[in-house]
């Protein structure tokens, strides 16, 4: 190429640079429109508009409620701009919200154009439930229109039905024979009176322990329960709940926890778990057996349900302590297995015999 060409040739490369190729088939238009058709989409809308939903008010505080209650929701909007918009969502962040919209009066249906100027709201309804202290939800409004997603918040304290102080009657270690009480008391909206008691654990008694007085507060009540744990309350764990119907409509609940023993005790006292252990693999396990208070006499152990364990009785204190040791063998094939180990004492003795669940998973070691 000689020297004289580069003059020549160089504007025409510059000049097919600028152009760029040619188009290759049709594409979206430059311009606002043209972006406005590549961003469509949101969440099926369509193309984005530049209309918006003006709301009201975003935030919805219900002040201070009780349980159980429903409440009624509404966020009033407008449409705003010149086109119309289009909402595919609303949507709730807690199942303690339903919602729905409204517009012109009318029930909405999602993907709907909603045209300039219209009126319309999200209506729903917050139910408290169960629900303790503060609660917070929102629901998220989505659509095709400026500023979206738009979040709506609602908020409440929620103050209980009822507040059982201390929360469970804890009786704790309590020895067979003996009669324990404790007392409760319930924190209450308004006075109430126990309709019937619906459920009642085994061993235990309830009762009113004297007339309702006002709380600190003064804006509740306080209302005392007197639980006894009976002498006849059988020899093991006791875990239940008193419940009652209540002339202020709603359920109160009292839970008991508490532990019998009898003239012996035993560690653990209902299930011998192996956990899980590679087969081939020998292990054992242990129960403690120890007088509750008077000497008890060397006990006896033995496997039910399954030759694949074996039981050992190790004396650690004579009269005073003992320990069963629980063995399962090598030869136990892949599988969950179960059995009971029965532990018992001469009949001159006269002690109870006691039975503890015992159970082991065995896998393959690869």
């Amino acid at each position: 190429m000689t020297r004289t060409a580069l003059p020549i040739l160089l504007p025409l490369l510059l000049l097919a640079s600028a152009c760029g190729p040619g188009p290759a088939g049709p594409g979206p238009a430059a311009g606002p429109e043209g972006a406005a058709a590549a961003a469509a989409g949101d969440g099926g809308a369509g193309e984005y508009s530049s209309g918006s939903l003006r709301f009201s008010l975003t935030e919805i505080d219900l002040g201070e409620i009780l349980q159980h209650e429903e409440h009624p929701l509404e966020f009033p909007f407008e449409v705003v701009g010149e086109e119309p918009v289009v909402v595919t969502e609303a949507a709730p962040s807690c199942g303690c919200t339903d919602v729905r919209l409204e517009v012109e009066g009318q029930p909405y249906v999602l993907g709907d154009p909603i045209p300039p100027g219209a009126h319309g709201r999200v209506v729903g309804t917050f139910e408290s439930g169960t629900f303790k202290q503060l609660k917070k939800t929102r629901i998220t409004v989505r659509g095709n229109g400026l500023d979206m997603p738009i979040e709506l918040r609602v908020q409440a304290m929620i103050q209980p039905i009822f507040i059982v102080t201390p929360s469970q009657a804890l009786f704790g270690e309590v020895k067979a024979g003996e009669e324990v009480e404790r007392e409760v008391v319930v924190n209450a909206v308004a006075d109430f009176q126990v309709e019937r008691w619906i459920t009642s654990p085994r061993g235990f008694v309830i009762e009113e322990a004297g007339p309702a007085e006002p709380a600190p507060d003064g804006k509740r009540i306080l209302k005392r329960f007197r639980i006894r744990l009976t002498p006849d309350a059988e020899v093991r764990r006791h875990y239940g709940s008193f419940v009652a119907d209540t002339s202020l409509g709603r359920r109160l609940e009292i839970v008991v926890q508490a532990h019998v023993f009898g003239p012996v005790r035993y560690q653990p006292d209902q299930r011998l778990t192996f956990g899980m252990l590679d087969r081939g693999t020998s292990i054992s396990r242990r129960v403690q057996v120890r007088a509750a208070a008077d000497p008890i006499p060397a006990p006896q152990a033995e496997i039910l349900d399954s030759e694949l364990f074996t039981s050992e009785v190790l004396t650690r204190e004579e009269g005073q302590a003992y320990t069963v040791k629980v063995a399962i063998s090598p030869d136990a094939p892949l599988g969950t297995h179960t059995a009971r180990l029965r532990i018992s004492f001469p009949d001159a003795a006269d002690l109870p015999p006691h039975e503890i669940h015992v159970t082991a998973i065995v896998r393959d070691r690869s």
